[in-house]
């Protein structure tokens, strides 16, 4: 499993709906999607378009 596939089961998990690449941000009460999420080289990228810091995303998902 990437760690793009356990970034996404972790957003579905949570409940957040998706269009494409991007996801209700878990940190924030977010109506519509603001987090970005894609495959890097050494993992995945969470982006919030909202302003939440990283571990913030990552923590709200029980993800280290």
């Amino acid at each position: 499993m990437s760690a793009l596939d356990v970034v996404t089961a972790a957003l579905e998990a949570h409940g957040s709906n998706h269009h494409g690449d991007q996801w209700q941000c878990p940190a924030h009460p977010d109506k519509t999607p603001s987090l970005t999420v894609s495959q890097g080289r050494e993992g995945a990228l969470v982006t919030c378009h909202a302003g939440c810091p990283k571990p913030d995303v990552v923590a709200a998902l029980g993800l280290k």
